[in-house]
């Protein structure tokens, strides 16, 4: 084995490009998600429809337990955000 060499990143070096990459690739996601989630409340608002509510994560959960009733819409039938 030798002359043979294998050389290891640094790994702080590593770590911080792995963060990077990760934080780009989340970050264009929620920005895709954003988009699709303004143009789907801008089609429904420009065809007469319902305000959205925007929930946050934390009360997306309790609403999912049941501990934060969701609001709906006039006709009690569909829930507006979410």
């Amino acid at each position: 084995m030798e002359g043979t060499f294998l050389s290891i990143p640094n790994s702080a070096a590593l770590t911080e490009w792995w963060h990077e990459a990760f934080f780009l690739v989340r970050d264009k996601e929620r920005r895709r998600r954003e988009e699709v989630s303004y143009a789907a409340g801008n089609q429904e608002l420009a065809s007469g429809g319902r305000e959205i509510q925007k929930f946050t994560e934390g009360q997306k959960t309790q609403i999912s337990a049941g501990l934060l009733p969701a609001r709906r819409s006039k006709d009690s039938q569909n829930i507006i955000g979410y």
